[in-house]
């Protein structure tokens, strides 16, 4: 029993010199990296002041990255709006266009223009409607025929719909009558 005892001392004695010996050498550890610092001040000097430059730079970095995302929505901003003005100004022209083939009785002409200008230009699909609503001329041969929900309309109007897709809607006026209605589609 009293050998026990003696192996139980010595485990504990043990256990208590292992933990000595390992703070002493954490204090080593600790004391080792003052030390290199203090014995190579300029690698050091470099060190710290690489990563002050890497830290500055990241910061600069996300800083433009900031300022290029807000130019870039105040870039589509304009681009919208000056495509909104580039299809109103196109539609005011093919609205004369309209209005004098119409006048002179002359669909097939009148057919070629509307072709040309989708071939032409980024709009999707025209259409001319008669007094009604009814579409008289299409691009879109299946469109013919049909009536589509699109309100009256007095003056030219733009309509931006949900899937983001771009409507004029411009009246054709003869010399006192209204002979229809031109819809232009972006």
């Amino acid at each position: 029993m009293e050998k026990n005892r003696k192996e139980g001392t010595q485990d504990v004695q043990n256990q208590q010199d292992t933990q000595l010996e390992q703070d002493a050498q954490k204090k080593q550890e600790k004391k080792g990296f003052w030390k290199t610092v203090r014995q190579f001040p300029v690698l050091t000097t470099l060190l710290v002041s690489l990563i002050a430059i890497l830290i500055v730079f990241a910061w600069k970095e996300v800083q433009m990255q900031q300022r290029l995302s807000a130019q870039e929505a105040v870039s589509l901003e304009r681009y919208e709006s000056m495509e909104d003005q580039y299809v109103l100004l196109l539609s005011k022209s093919v609205v004369w266009s309209v209005r004098n083939e119409w006048m002179r009785g002359n669909e097939e002409q009148l057919q070629i223009l509307l072709r040309d200008l989708v071939q032409d230009t980024p709009l999707t699909e025209i259409c001319v409607l008669n007094p009604t609503g009814e579409v008289l001329l299409s691009t879109k041969a299946g469109a013919i025929g049909s009536k589509p929900s699109l309100p009256t309309v007095e003056e030219t109007k733009l309509i931006r719909d949900d899937s983001g897709s771009l409507k004029v809607v411009a009246p054709v006026m003869g010399y006192d009558v209204r002979l229809g209605t031109l819809v232009l589609t972006k």
